[in-house]
């Protein structure tokens, strides 16, 4: 039996294959997050055994992170984020107008809201 031959330079390092899972991860990581920030998805959903068995079936050699993990760092990461990017938008608006909001909810709870609208170039 005569020894297979094999082009090195086509075949992915385990280096390569190893960042290539770093980057699915962090997809599927932004994914799920996105899930449960959209669509106001209880963290628990991540406990779910539905979910659990539907993300398997997907990317079985993804690992979820636990609850604490989206609560503690991936969360304020993304609202870290977006806020960096709100701030960009907001310095190329010449002008922006703040509304104001408060109510107080049936369990005697205060609510205060701002919005703000303006107009950009684009």
């Amino acid at each position: 039996m005569q020894p297979e031959n094999r082009n090195i330079e086509h075949e992915p390092s385990d280096q390569a294959q190893f960042a290539n899972s770093i980057t699915t991860a962090e997809k599927i990581n932004d994914l799920v997050l996105n899930i449960i920030l959209t669509d106001l998805q209880p963290f628990s959903i991540i406990s779910d055994c539905g979910f659990q068995k539907l993300v398997n079936e997907l990317e079985p050699s993804y690992v979820l992170p636990s609850r604490p993990t989206f609560s503690k760092s991936l969360i304020p990461a993304k609202y870290d984020e977006k806020c960096e990017k709100l701030k960009k938008l907001l310095e190329t608006a010449e002008h922006i107008m703040l509304s104001t909001d408060g109510w107080t909810s049936m369990n005697m709870e205060g609510y205060k809201a701002v919005t703000a609208h303006f107009i950009t170039k684009d």
